[in-house]
């Protein structure tokens, strides 16, 4: 006798107000997929231009590419 799969619930119309990433959730068995429309190019573009800029402003010694590895979270130093 095989196991019935279980069945997917899919929540509709629902209003997320707030979303807590955590290590470990209360029941981990539990799986939960968020997703997010697709980001216009522009938009992300001018937010990473943005984010250089404001980089480049605190320290105006590093190069645009250790600018662009600091505002995205990687380690600047693969970069000189």
């Amino acid at each position: 006798m095989t196991a019935q799969p279980r069945p997917r619930h899919r929540l509709r119309r629902l209003r997320v107000d707030r979303v807590d990433l955590v290590d470990q959730g209360a029941q981990p068995d539990a799986h939960i997929a968020l997703f997010k429309r697709k980001p216009d190019v522009d938009d992300a573009k001018a937010e990473l231009e943005r984010l250089v800029a404001s980089v480049r402003a605190a320290d105006p010694r590093i190069s645009h590419a250790e600018a662009v590895a600091k505002a995205l979270g990687q380690r600047p130093d693969l970069f000189r």
